[in-house]
């Protein structure tokens, strides 16, 4: 297969690759990501897709469920990426130690959508599991602050009353805020500062960030 990549014929290794997976079913996940691979090189978005959602026993993996999100909106397909997320947190055992963590991303990503009622709901789930989580709560309220000012109310009571030594800094910079506001502070923010060619960031090499997640997924198959 590498051989046929070198010589840049594609749609042969993909063709021996799909032929080796169906008559070795224990080896299909390495061999399914190496298709993956094949079509994130091609920059074929929706095959990638396809293919990743079909593998039956990593697809509900946090990795592979941030990947899919992440594919689904470069491909500008945001209910697609809502449709992962949300078929993860049904799919997921709600025991599992990974379950809190997709709800969250859920939660936030819903958030950053401007999909408000969807994310107070996600957020809601959350503070069941973990009625004291002051990380959740803020994001409740903002995406309550929305719909439902009353709400919004009801839960900001519930914030403990912090001095100024309390407060972490790092905490209030990670906290989800919707799309539409973070643009308008990179609008400012580009108009207040103008770079010079020195202090530009070099270019990072494309097929190195292309490839970065698959190495993920195919590491923790090995």
């Amino acid at each position: 297969v590498s051989v046929l990549m070198k010589e840049r014929k594609v749609q042969k290794a993909q063709a021996l690759l799909e032929e080796f997976a169906a008559s070795h079913p224990q080896s299909s996940v390495r061999t399914q990501l190496s298709i993956a691979q094949i079509h994130l090189s091609q920059g074929n978005i929706p095959a990638l897709i396809s293919t990743l959602s079909n593998i039956e026993t990593i697809k509900n993996a946090p990795a592979t469920i941030a990947t899919l999100v992440q594919l689904y909106v470069k491909n500008n397909d945001t209910k697609g990426a809502i449709g992962v997320l949300d078929y993860g947190i049904k799919a997921l055992n709600k025991d599992a130690e990974c379950y809190p963590l997709v709800l969250k991303k859920c939660a936030d990503f819903k958030l950053s959508c401007g999909l408000y009622k969807e994310a107070a709901s996600v957020y809601e789930q959350l503070l069941k599991l973990n009625p004291n989580d002051l990380e959740t709560l803020p994001s409740l309220i903002i995406a309550y602050s929305y719909f439902n000012p009353e709400k919004a109310k009801k839960y900001e009571a519930r914030l403990p009353a912090l001095s100024e030594h309390d407060i972490n800094a790092e905490q209030l910079e990670n906290l989800s805020v919707p799309t539409t506001v973070l643009k308008r502070k990179e609008t400012r923010k580009k108009e207040e500062t103008v770079e010079s060619p020195k202090d530009k960031p070099k270019k990072k090499n494309k097929k190195e960030k292309k490839t970065s997640f698959l190495k993920i997924l195919i590491q923790q198959n090995l």
